[in-house]
């Protein structure tokens, strides 16, 4: 929560900020990239951390001596939003290619039953010449 709202202003302590958090030194970088790596002169670990947004924000925290240092990255990775515009067309072209199948069927089913009706009735016409 410290480094969250020293470094961006947010998060659960940004109105007490001031006072809970200045107990380290904040140094701001550009990027993923150009966090400090881990050295043997003195330990550091690498932080991941989601904010209320969903956006994570990336930082070190290492202990010099008796300095704190905290190397945060100053953008926040923010998931995108999904593109509603493919979902929509695909959703409708499915609703439309499950009813165009939908019309095919019955009316291959039809065509069926009008050739069987019209065989019997072709029979019945050729029995009735018959009977008279």
């Amino acid at each position: 929560e410290c480094v969250q709202c020293r470094a961006f202003g947010t998060g659960e302590k940004k109105d007490t900020c001031e006072r809970d958090c200045s107990y380290f030194n904040l140094i701001k970088v550009k990027d993923r990239d150009k966090l400090p790596q881990p050295v043997q002169a003195f330990p550091l670990m690498h932080c991941k951390e989601r904010d209320a947004n969903d956006c994570w924000f990336y930082y070190t925290y290492a202990v010099n001596n008796t300095e704190k240092e905290v190397h945060v990255v100053e953008t926040l990775e923010c998931p995108a939003g999904p593109d509603i515009i493919p979902i929509v067309a695909g959703v409708v072209t499915g609703i439309v290619l499950i009813g165009l199948a939908l019309l095919l069927i019955w009316k291959l089913l039809m065509i069926i039953h009008d050739r069987r009706e019209f065989a019997k009735f072709e029979k019945e016409k050729m029995n009735a010449k018959w009977d008279t």
